[in-house]
């Protein structure tokens, strides 16, 4: 009777903050959806410990001899001896408090060209979309393995939770959208900076190549960066994301790549409130970003348009060499180009497949470094 009781205090509650919470591409969780989620993750854990915690008696057992368990890496937790350890290359994770605020990020460093050499490593920041965690846009994205085979280290940052779950449905600060992060006027600029100090006080990060990419809130996210932190961001790419703030006025030109699809129900291509988004957010259109960053970098001249598949490339280039490139996914949905679908059904649209998001961002972000 009691755990009946405190099913239905807990219930209403659950309701209400259904109402304004997001998944990672701002689709509506129905209670069943955050259950089977939850249910999802706890099977998971359990899988793990029950698997590593028979390894050392049950490695002969026929189920112990056919299943996989991936161990990251030791992460870094605080200062431990962080300015003499050498990391290998890998996953780790790290905690660090900002504006009395825990925050989490997750890195990989490259398996691929000049690992394990004492360089200096180009970064790039991928912002997962509302409602995800680092993890969800790591899958979808796959970026790990872009890394290693370019030579760069990716981070993959979480977003702050409401008062429910924390550690949940985690979104970004953006301007306009979205959730919690919003409602609350988290700081999540201090955090992208205070991660960047971080994180170079055990790698070694090239100051002038350093990218910012994300995907939906994300994605405007990371332009909220282009507009705020031009003096740490040397270019970004948005992918399903347009620009969220009424202000940008970035301390210098900085090249901006938009990949959006003319389908997108979450973030309109042409702006407005999204088909399949309860924010009741009016979204900017693309038109209206790109016009706007074409403005703020002067860049008037036309440099050109090609067509990949699905894909339309429009370039904007300025007289001193900064871009703004458009590429438009014909009846492409709310995902990212070339990566992993991470909702079943129609939900989030239709993938491209004539191109990837992630070959097509680091070549544009290799012609951009820091002036």
């Amino acid at each position: 009777m009691s755990r009946l009781l405190i099913f239905f205090i807990i219930l209403p509650v659950v309701l209400v903050f259904c109402t304004s919470c997001l998944n990672a591409n701002g689709n509506e969780y129905s209670i069943l959806t955050i259950k089977k989620e939850l249910e999802r993750q706890d099977a998971r854990l359990q899988l793990i410990q029950a698997a590593v915690s028979s390894n050392s008696h049950a490695r002969s057992t026929r189920a112990q001899r056919n299943m996989k368990v991936v161990v990251r890496p030791t992460p870094l937790v605080g200062d431990f001896h962080i300015k003499s350890q050498k990391l290998l290359p890998g996953d780790y994770e790290r905690y660090i408090t900002v504006n009395g605020l825990k925050r989490r990020y997750e890195f990989h460093l490259p398996k691929g060209p000049g690992s394990g050499k004492n360089q200096a490593w180009p970064l790039v920041l991928n912002f997962h979309g509302g409602g995800g965690r680092g993890g969800t846009i790591r899958f979808q994205s796959g970026m790990d393995k872009t890394a290693d085979r370019y030579g760069f280290v990716v981070v993959y940052p979480d977003g702050t939770g409401g008062w429910l779950f924390k550690h949940r449905l985690l979104t970004w600060n953006a301007g306009d959208c979205c959730g919690s992060a919003v409602r609350n006027n988290v700081d999540d600029v201090a955090f992208s900076r205070a991660l960047l100090d971080d994180i170079a006080k055990f790698v070694k990060i090239d100051q002038k190549r350093i990218y910012a990419t994300g995907l939906s809130n994300g994605a405007m996210f990371a332009q909220r960066l282009a507009c705020e932190m031009a003096d740490r961001i040397a270019a970004v790419a948005a992918i399903s994301g347009v620009i969220g703030v009424d202000e940008c006025t970035p301390s210098r030109p900085i090249s901006i790549l938009e990949i959006h699809g003319t389908a997108d129900q979450n973030l309109p291509y042409n702006g407005g409130v999204g088909a399949r988004s309860i924010t009741k957010v009016d979204f900017r259109s693309v038109k209206e970003t790109i016009n706007g960053w074409r403005k703020r970098n002067g860049c008037a001249i036309k440099g050109g348009t090609k067509r990949i598949g699905d894909a339309t490339i429009e370039t904007y280039i300025s007289d001193r060499g900064t871009e703004v490139v458009l590429v438009t996914i014909d009846q492409g949905g709310h995902n990212w180009p070339g990566g992993r679908k991470i909702l079943a059904g129609k939900k989030t649209g239709k993938i491209s497949r004539d191109i990837s998001a992630n070959d097509m961002m680091w070549k544009f972000f290799v012609r951009h470094p820091m002036p």
